[in-house]
């Protein structure tokens, strides 16, 4: 659910460009947590998940050390936080019991670091755009796990009356329509050029087995039929490891559906659309 890196109108400059690009995910990062209270930016709301005021000030954080220090060479803004903000050396495990910047704080230090950025692009342009291109995906991934962290905590960071895509209903089709997919050969990877994430390259060859795969993803009447009919009890259902995952977590519904007949989304309370997919299990 990020946002698209790109605005929908792109300046022709390549630095205009790349500052807009910039603009537009720090938008949508901000609209994340603009209703939310202190508290709940600072709080801890699942232990796999970094509290989002984490996510902010590690945003600006890498931003300031790919482009206003290594692209622009400027000292960092705050040395001081460069292991705190390390992704490596604070695992989310420990986020929450290491000393970062609060909701206010975090605020402050990606509008100075911003302030910064444009400040190097301007005066030298964004050379090849790799590394502006990455800070963008950089952000918007960390909008994801924020999303997640909103998502689990119920929090209405995003019931602002907007409309927001929902996916469209599966038209004849139950997510158990299955086609095949032949085997052979095939390329992976990215190509040399444009940018890339280091686990993308280098560009190879394999061979895939063939495979079955659904038409569609499942739908929510498919698996309420499945759960109706006993599938979160019948044994013989489920794989070893799965069944031992779902008797250790009491797994009884999928995440998405609040055991009342609705569902439970990022923006809110829904119905449970028998047309829609499945969300992912519980």
């Amino acid at each position: 659910m990020a946002t698209n890196p790109r605005p929908t109108s792109v300046p022709s400059d390549p630095a205009s460009a790349a500052l807009s690009a910039l603009a537009h995910a720090r938008r949508a990062t901000l609209a994340l947590v603009e209703r939310l209270a202190a508290a709940d930016v600072e709080a801890v709301h699942s232990p796999l998940l970094s509290p989002l005021a984490w996510d902010l000030g590690h945003v600006a954080a890498f931003e300031d050390l790919w482009l206003v220090h290594r692209h622009g060479g400027l000292p960092l803004l705050r040395p001081d936080l460069l292991d705190t903000y390390d992704a490596l050396e604070t695992p989310r495990a420990v986020r929450s019991e290491t000393p970062h910047l609060g909701y206010a704080d975090a605020l402050e230090y990606l509008a100075e670091v911003r302030r910064r950025t444009e400040s190097v692009t301007g005066r030298i342009g964004v050379g090849d755009g790799l590394r502006h291109e990455m800070v963008v995906r950089h952000e918007l991934q960390h909008q994801e796990t924020m999303l997640q962290a909103l998502q689990l905590a119920q929090l209405p960071a995003l019931r602002t009356g907007r409309p927001y895509p929902v996916p469209a209903a599966v038209q004849g089709h139950t997510g158990l329509e299955f086609v095949e997919v032949p085997g052979g050969p095939c390329t992976l990877g990215a190509g040399p050029d444009g940018f890339a994430y280091d686990n993308e390259r280098p560009r190879h060859g394999a061979n895939v087995p063939g495979f079955l795969i659904g038409r569609t993803p499942v739908t929510n009447a498919t698996w309420l039929r499945f759960a109706e009919g006993g599938g979160y009890e019948r044994r013989e259902w489920w794989s070893d490891e799965g069944w031992s995952w779902k008797q250790d977590y009491d797994i009884t519904r999928p995440e998405g559906w609040d055991g009342h007949g609705g569902a439970r989304r990022i923006t809110g309370p829904a119905a449970l659309e028998p047309g829609w997919q499945v969300p992912r299990l519980r």
